[in-house]
């Protein structure tokens, strides 16, 4: 042992080392003998813990989305405003060109009218920030604003039809306008009907000795009364419309007929006038001529 000791001192003392030298050569070629459960646990951690490429892609998905997102909102906000696909959006449907092309009359009117309306009430963001039955119900009113002035027009016209054909001696009677009246009433007591229901729901919301649960039930129940009324006004309305739009053409064509018998009158007038006139004037053609030859042939006389 001693032997081993003095040749191990002396190659060391060989190669020059020092003892520093020869610790740290002798800890380095030394394997490390860990215990089994540290090194299972430092094998758990390492499995668990992300690679640092992991990383960096997990830290760029949110900007990736957040650039995509602004990307997407940017050529929302550059590309035209489709009022359709808006209103589409807030689940309002328009009449389509088959639905329209099927109908006819103050029906197909109404549809032309109510998309009209609602694709230029949808460009305004405050009616956008609507629900669907407020916009629904602007859309309507709007229709029922423009359907009672064009009643009040039809109305009008056949007062002036009827005060023509009077100056013409064609007598008209009341009774012969007796259905205009009547759906004129009916428009006026379901216009009446509307106002003071708009009055009772400002009443009932105005109204503070109330339980809330209790307000929003009965205002909902007058808003309901008020769509049928709304709805009996516009069945009233183009009620009235029908009739007047009749009786405006029976009226223009008892006008034409009663001007084309007086033309044909005047015409048979001036026809008797100008008969007159040429027997008159052959008449006195004949007699001039009797009178010359007595005047060349006295013993005709």
């Amino acid at each position: 042992m001693d032997e081993d000791k003095g040749q191990n001192s002396s190659l060391l003392n060989a190669v020059g080392m020092n003892d520093a030298d020869k610790i740290e050569k002798i800890s380095k070629s030394k394997p490390r003998h860990e215990p089994a459960s540290k090194r299972k646990l430092y094998m758990n951690l390492k499995s668990i813990q992300p690679e640092e490429d992991d990383l960096s892609s997990q830290s760029k998905k949110p900007k990736e989305l957040a650039s995509n997102s602004n990307s997407s909102s940017k050529n929302w906000l550059a590309s035209p405003f489709n009022p359709d696909k808006v209103l589409q959006a807030k689940k309002i449907h328009l009449y389509t060109s088959t639905d329209i092309q099927k109908s006819y009359g103050l029906r197909r009117q109404k549809m032309e009218s109510i998309n009209k309306k609602l694709r230029q009430l949808i460009e305004d963001p405050i009616v956008r920030s609507k629900n669907k039955t407020t916009i629904m119900g602007i859309a309507e009113e709007a229709w029922d604003v423009y359907n009672a002035e064009e009643a009040r027009i039809d109305q009008i016209q056949v007062k002036s039809l009827i005060t023509a054909l009077n100056n013409m001696g064609h007598h008209y009677n009341e009774k012969q306008t007796k259905t205009i009246q009547k759906d004129t009433e009916r428009v006026n007591r379901a216009s009446s009907d509307i106002s003071i229901q708009l009055k009772r729901i400002t009443e009932i919301k105005e109204t503070m000795d109330m339980v809330d649960e209790e307000k929003r039930k009965r205002i909902k129940e007058a808003e309901d009364s008020l769509s049928q009324m709304h709805h009996e006004l516009q069945k009233a309305t183009d009620a009235l419309r029908k009739t007047c739009g009749v009786k405006i053409l029976q009226l223009q064509h008892i006008l034409r007929e009663m001007k084309h018998q007086d033309e044909e009158e005047c015409i048979s007038d001036d026809a008797s006038d100008t008969s007159i006139i040429e027997e008159i004037k052959g008449t006195s053609d004949k007699t001039d001529d009797e009178d010359d030859e007595e005047l060349e042939n006295p013993n005709l006389g």
